[in-house]
């Protein structure tokens, strides 16, 4: 803790006193040491990699805000009936935002988007899911992605982290999913 007083910004010492928080026990401070020493360093993989081991334990933070895709298509899945008429491309079920701010600056987004494929402009639009974020300073990834024909069938398409290519769409389809900044 000396170390840090002389130099704050030392990710080294950081890690240390995680370590010596892992011995304790004491998993939130080592946790918080390890968020410290990545924030300093972010590409130091072996503890970026234990952080995620780590927190893969714990509720994600947007879990108690979660809607349930059933009951939100059951609620609003419908589309206006002028939107035939207004030439809409698609239908936006659903588009919830969860963030959490840290006390260092950063913060965590959580999406969860459902969009019913009227048109032929949204089949073009929707071919491709990308997370938008900037991979220089964040990790973005695809929680799930599934995409529920109009005739029942129910295709999940393959996650490449931040990325998805979605399969052939049609009127009628509707594409749920949740990512995570």
């Amino acid at each position: 803790r000396m170390a840090l007083v002389v130099c704050p910004e030392d990710a080294e010492q950081l890690v240390e006193l995680a370590r010596i928080a892992a011995r304790r026990g004491d998993r939130d401070v080592q946790r918080e040491l390890l968020r410290g020493a990545l924030e300093l360093e972010p590409n130091k993989k072996t503890e970026a990699r234990l952080l995620e081991f780590l927190e893969a334990d714990q509720a994600p933070f947007h879990r108690a805000y979660e809607i349930d895709s059933e009951q939100a298509l059951a609620e609003r899945g419908t589309p206006p009936a002028d939107a035939g008429a207004a030439h809409d491309s698609h239908f936006w079920v659903l588009r919830q935002v969860v963030v959490r701010a840290y006390r260092n600056g950063t913060a965590s987004r959580y999406e969860h988007q459902i969009v019913r494929v009227l048109g032929e402009r949204a089949v073009r639009q929707f071919a491709r899911w990308q997370v938008n974020h900037d991979p220089s300073e964040q990790r973005a990834r695809i929680l799930s992605l599934r995409v529920r024909k109009a005739d029942g069938r129910e295709l999940r398409p393959k996650l490449g982290g931040a990325f998805a290519q979605l399969p052939p769409l049609e009127a009628g389809d509707i594409v749920d999913v949740r990512t995570r900044v």
